[in-house]
């Protein structure tokens, strides 16, 4: 439908249900015109004026040509503009009589002002997963407008979309850039490091942060994540690739630390062009298994024994990587909620000599799939198909006697009290 038979089917609906003439509803409609200072389109204008009138237009007459921000009115509908992405805020996950959903907020604008977007559900998941950087032109398709405190707001309709006409331009800092009191800041680098997530209590109100480090080619950082933003920082592993955007930097006890509050956003392994170099293995002291002390982090080489009778996998939430407790008949996790389906991962034990001592150690995901030089999709379809007993006999025969080095911790067994370590990193030799 063209705007110019959009604006005159308007006008008829407008003299059908008036009785005005078509004069008078022109003068009105100039008026209209006249008051936004020309922003308005014609068919705009005319919409505006049937809901002065009081009169409902059917929902399939719709404004077809691009509106402006600075035009738009609580309560239009069928609304298309074409905006810039100003700001992008994390995406939130909840839950409401029952049923689990998905939020994200952004701030658009254009030649003519700025509105804030709100994105629901699937809207919001595939901006997640389109990657979209703050700098994006977007066309947005059938809006409509709402007003919420006092504020106009957009949303995109039950058949509204979204499209990305242009990808933003990057604008990064480096690490090394970094100074105190910087401001809407975007970067680019690696996770060297996520430490454990710490609760707070600030004014009687409990909240979270988490501590991580941050690397690209140029410095390492640490940076802070608070409340909303930990458990995104908690499904993030060593070496994955994030740009973080919004964020601010503020003195630390020893350097200029990187936080990211309620503005900042966090894309996991962004559509990039930059070079960001995979991070070393940090180097660890070599200990001999006879010399390690609890908790003590170290390398070494050694002899695989023998794979130990268990369990061959475990379940963790999909989300962010913890293990969900079985509640009320339900899997639940303490960061993301109920589970619908829990994510499996391998994991097997197995007793190694180092010539200086025996100890037994255990193996994790990533770390299982090293040793045993297979997938989990592999280990778990023979699971099912032979049994989990005689896929452990085969993965025996498999590894006895194979020399690795790994990077691992050494712990006390809660149990026997003994001396055992989890492996971090397995290499052949």
């Amino acid at each position: 439908m063209q705007a110019e038979e959009s604006t005159e089917q308007v006008l008829k609906t407008i003299e059908e249900k008036t009785s005005q003439p078509r004069s008078q509803i022109l003068e009105l409609l100039e008026k209209k015109k006249q008051k936004y200072s020309g922003m308005l389109t014609d068919s705009g204008a005319a919409w505006l004026v049937a809901k002065d009138l009081g009169v409902e237009l059917r929902l399939e007459r719709k404004i077809s040509e691009k509106a402006s921000i600075s035009s738009l009115q609580a309560g239009l509908q069928n609304i298309d503009l074409e905006v810039k992405v100003v700001q992008a805020f994390q995406a939130r996950e909840f839950e409401k009589n029952s049923r689990k959903g998905k939020i994200l907020n952004l701030i658009v604008g254009d030649e003519s002002g700025e509105i804030r977007l709100t994105l629901w559900h699937k809207d919001a998941r595939s901006f997640e997963e389109e990657k979209i950087e703050k700098g994006s032109r977007l066309a947005l398709h059938n809006c409509r407008v709402q007003e919420f405190q006092g504020k106009k707001q957009l949303s995109l309709d039950y058949n509204g979309s979204l499209e990305v006409l242009e990808k933003g331009k990057e604008k990064t800092t480096k690490l090394e850039e970094l100074r105190e009191g910087m401001q809407n800041i975007d970067v680019i680098a690696r996770i060297a490091r996520v430490f454990p997530a710490k609760k707070f209590l600030k004014e009687a109100r409990e909240g979270r942060l988490a501590n991580f480090e941050l690397s690209d080619a140029t410095a390492s950082v640490r940076a802070t994540a608070w409340n909303d933003l930990v458990q995104e920082v908690e499904s993030l592993r060593p070496n994955d690739l994030v740009k973080i955007e919004n964020a601010y930097a503020k003195q630390g006890l020893k350097e200029v630390e990187l936080h990211l509050g309620w503005q900042a956003r966090i894309i996991k392994e962004p559509k990039t062009s930059a070079e960001i170099p995979e991070l070393p293995a940090r180097k660890l002291e070599r200990k001999a298994f006879a010399e390690l002390a609890e908790n003590q982090a170290f390398e070494q080489k050694a002899v695989v024994l023998e794979l130990l009778p268990g369990r061959l996998f475990f379940e963790v939430c999909p989300k962010c990587g913890k293990k969900p407790q079985l509640l009320e008949g339900k899997m639940v996790c303490e960061n993301c909620g109920q589970v619908e389906k829990a994510e499996k991962r391998i994991v097997v034990s197995a007793m190694l000599d180092d010539a200086s001592k025996v100890l037994r150690a255990s193996f994790f995901g990533k770390q299982a799939e090293e040793l045993l030089e297979e997938s989990t999709e592999k280990i778990l379809e023979k699971i099912e198909g032979q049994g989990a007993e005689k896929t452990l006999k085969e993965l025996n025969e498999k590894v006895s006697g194979k020399e690795i080095e790994i990077q691992a911790i050494a712990k006390k067994n809660q149990f026997s009290g003994e001396l055992e370590v989890s492996v971090r990193r397995v290499d052949k030799t």
